[in-house]
């Protein structure tokens, strides 16, 4: 959808840091903002390796979201099958597209959670 934007999350292979409390609560955080002031240019998130804690963090997450926000998280096992939902040429090739794109996120989670002031 053009002029939306589109959150891939994948946890699979996430650390066990990322279960840090203080990194749970920022992204608490970005999720409130993000459904309270930009839900009109949010398509979907897409959350791949949902294991059992992300699961039971969800259902709590349940009560607290709007369902708008609700209706648009899409959570798909293991590396889920992005193709059905982007065309090919928009995905990188770890999750069977053809886009030379690579994301380059610090490998290091706490330099993340520094960047976000935790």
């Amino acid at each position: 959808t053009w002029g939306k934007i589109c959150i891939i999350y994948d946890r699979n292979d996430a650390p066990k840091r990322t279960q840090n409390p203080a990194f749970q609560a920022k992204m608490k955080e970005f999720t409130s903002i993000f459904q309270d002031h930009f839900m009109d240019r949010l398509a979907n998130i897409y959350v791949l390796g949902a294991n059992w804690f992300f699961m039971m963090l969800f259902e709590v997450a349940k009560r607290v979201y709007k369902p708008e926000i609700l209706g648009k998280i899409k959570i798909l096992g293991g590396n889920g099958d992005l193709r059905e939902f982007f065309d090919a040429d928009c995905l990188p090739k770890e999750y069977g597209g053809i886009s030379p794109f690579q994301y380059n996120f610090p490998d290091s989670i706490e330099l993340f959670l520094s960047l976000i002031h935790i």
